[in-house]
């Protein structure tokens, strides 16, 4: 892998670094163009709907749950049961017509962390012609397809960032060149979450399983504190990998040392990152709202699109600039604190 190699330099802080994101945008503004084309086919191109799959699915588990429902229990169980289940059907069916499959080519918006598409809003629907898929083995084979290229285009936007932060400009051949470690490198990375997924969320079923059997009333306490403390360790995982994708582009990182510098900028600058993602968070909230607003009117979803854009592009290039600065000070045994003001 490569090392990063950069001069030596100060780590600006959280709000100077977004105002060096934003200013390289400036610089490569047409970078704008590929999350805006992508959110206006997410918008405006064709549909891949599983509506008619999905509510035979929803028909079938309903069928299951009311002859289970009739089958021993007490009456105020089953009215607790029915309101519960009638609910979540609800929900459901006014989810269903919005399953789009194109909207997996915006899987590389994992990459971006805490910066949603447009078209992900609920007041601003897909509007190109859908075509039904009702097939398993082809809702399947779809979903990952499209994923993959998602993946990709992310990959191809986040390196061509990556270029600009990190060389001071953009080579569309060495991109094309190093496209494909990056992409191998993201699924490496997206393979290791499911893993912990796993290994963390299967012995703790079981032993919730194993709980309810011998006491529901202990099963149903336990379940509770245990979701309390695997939303807390989420949290904290998710901060730590904060910056895995400017790892593997900044730094040409493969997934595991990509997680490793990830977690080590994290570390040694725990609350100017920590101010970072929420400063982040914050932004992205704000600003879809401004887009759900906007979506009212005629101009409005076109606004949002472009302004969504520049804004995740400025949120893209802030978080490769505190990663590549903190690295780097890392790299060359500077202290946490070196710099203008790391918080």
């Amino acid at each position: 892998m490569n090392t990063l190699r950069v001069k030596q330099e100060s780590s600006p802080g959280v709000i100077d670094t977004l105002s060096v994101g934003f200013g390289t945008v400036n610089k490569i503004a047409w970078i704008v163009l590929l999350p805006v084309a992508l959110d206006f086919l997410l918008w405006r191109g064709p549909q891949l709907s599983i509506a008619t799959f999905l509510q035979n699915m929803l028909a079938w588990y309903n069928s299951v749950v009311t002859a289970e429902m009739g089958q021993g229990m007490g009456t105020s169980i089953n009215a607790d049961a029915a309101a519960s289940i009638e609910q979540l059907q609800q929900t459901l069916e006014a989810g269903i017509g919005q399953v789009n499959l194109v909207r997996m080519l915006g899987s590389g918006g994992v990459l971006a962390g805490l910066v949603p598409s447009v078209p992900s809003l609920p007041s601003l629907p897909s509007l190109g012609v859908a075509t039904e898929v009702t097939q398993p083995l082809w809702i399947a084979a779809s979903s990952v397809g499209l994923g993959l290229l998602g993946l990709l285009l992310g990959c191809v936007y986040f390196g061509l960032v990556a270029q600009q932060i990190r060389d001071g400009h953009v080579s569309p051949a060495k991109l094309g060149r190093n496209i494909w470690r990056y992409w191998l490198s993201a699924l490496g990375f997206i393979g290791l979450l499911i893993g912990l997924v796993l290994f963390a969320g299967l012995p703790t079923g079981l032993f919730l399983s194993a709980a309810f059997f011998v006491s529901p009333t202990a099963g149903l306490i336990l379940s509770s504190l245990v979701a309390l403390v695997l939303q807390l360790g989420a949290i904290m995982i998710l901060l730590y990998l904060f910056f895995v994708a400017d790892a593997i582009v900044i730094s040409e990182a493969g997934p595991f040392r990509a997680v490793a510098l990830s977690a080590k900028v994290v570390a040694r600058n725990f609350w100017a990152a920590m101010g970072l993602v929420l400063l982040v968070l914050v932004i992205s909230i704000g600003t879809q709202e401004i887009w759900r607003y906007l979506a009212a009117e005629p101009w409005g979803p076109l606004a949002g699109i472009a302004g969504n854009g520049y804004i995740a592009s400025g949120l893209t290039a802030a978080r490769m600039t505190f990663y590549k600065t903190r690295v780097a000070n890392i790299q060359e045994g500077k202290p946490a604190g070196v710099g203008r003001g790391n918080g």
